[in-house]
């Protein structure tokens, strides 16, 4: 078992996936200029990494309780939120695209 101070590969895998993630969400808006659409991409995405990279051993070492307690019990809770906020935007302008048809 590899400790997390003699393995740096863990930040680094994380770092990679946070670049790619956030070139994905740049090309989702870029492709369909829906910000809450890409938003959500990244914020979904990273939560998981950081959900199974994390853990309460690491965030005692590299900085704080905080990190953890956030990645686990606060940020699905805004994922959530952003979700319901993308179906209820989608429900609306579906329906009021036919109405105006």
């Amino acid at each position: 078992m590899c400790d997390y101070l003699a393995c740096p590969s863990d930040l680094s895998v994380a770092i990679f996936f946070f670049m790619l993630f956030g070139i994905a969400s740049l090309m989702i808006y870029w492709k369909n200029r829906r910000v809450l659409v890409s938003l959500f991409v990244f914020s979904f995405l990273s939560n998981i990494v950081l959900y199974e990279i994390i853990d309460y051993r690491f965030s005692v070492i590299y900085g704080g309780a905080w990190i953890f307690k956030f990645t686990r019990f606060i940020w699905p809770w805004l994922n959530l939120v952003l979700l319901i906020l993308l179906i209820t935007n989608f429900i609306k302008n579906k329906y009021a695209k036919a109405k105006n048809q």
